[in-house]
């Protein structure tokens, strides 16, 4: 099945934990900008919507959604902070104060909510929970880590994905768990199952084939206008968590 709808869905342009300067790299006769990410103590806001259509996520169910994604539903805050280091979504989504908001900074027709003509974090206030929105979600670091199998050279459905994890100690990651991954510098230009269904990569070194020279976790999405997810049967890479066990010392006197 060919699949239409593809999103990048945090296209970042001067994301804080990404240098300001830049190397050039000789890639396929062109000259490119391959940016150097920094490790960041901040967490990552990301767009989220349900896997059948957009605007179909009550508070409640954003609420879980999130949890779900292996993240929590953003703050106000944290969404201000991300619209600050260059997140752009047109699309309006729940976040932790039951308000609905969403960030632009290009402004641009059909995104100009209530500031119009300029950049901002456009508001619908705080609304009625049985209203249906998409979510912003929120991860900050995790402990464990995101890795593609190296030993995996033909591609799986998604049983098949999950399976290829246990082999591994592991589970298929969350999208929480691939976006914290990313911000931590994780680079992979392959798309992969998660364990919501969804597929999805992470460009940290942007090249023109791998999320048009843009910084962000990519996600394939079944139709054009950027909804539904690939079918289960359907052979993609993965992406695996394996999570890191806490040891403890004790002492005594």
């Amino acid at each position: 099945m060919e699949y239409l709808g593809e999103s990048g869905e945090e296209l970042i342009k001067d994301y804080q934990d990404v240098s300001r300067e830049a190397i050039k790299e000789e890639y396929a006769g062109h000259v490119m900008k391959i940016f150097v990410l920094r490790e960041s103590s901040a967490g990552v806001v990301f767009h989220y919507r349900a896997n059948t259509s957009r605007y179909t996520l009550d508070f409640p169910v954003a609420v879980e959604a999130c949890r779900n994604a292996g993240a929590s539903i953003a703050t106000p805050e944290q969404l201000t902070a991300a619209f600050e280091d260059g997140l752009d979504r047109c699309d309006a989504g729940w976040l932790a104060d039951q308000s609905v908001r969403y960030p632009i900074t290009l402004p641009r027709p059909g995104c100009e909510g209530n500031l119009m003509s300029r950049p901002g974090v456009r508001t619908y206030g705080v609304r009625d929970p049985a209203e249906k929105y998409d979510v912003y979600c929120y991860v900050d670091k995790i402990r464990g880590d995101v890795f593609y199998p190296p030993s995996v050279r033909d591609k799986l459905t998604l049983q098949q994905a999950r399976d290829e994890c246990v082999k591994h100690d592991a589970v298929l990651a969350s999208p929480g768990q691939l976006y914290a991954a990313w911000r931590s510098g994780l680079n992979r230009c392959d798309y992969g199952w998660l364990s919501d269904g969804s597929v999805r990569y992470p460009v940290t070194v942007p090249r023109p084939q791998c999320g048009g020279n843009q910084l962000g976790v990519r996600t394939l999405y079944k139709y054009e206008n950027q909804t539904g997810y690939p079918n289960p049967n359907d052979r993609h890479g993965l992406f695996c968590f394996k999570g890191k066990t806490q040891t403890h010392t004790d002492t005594y006197t």
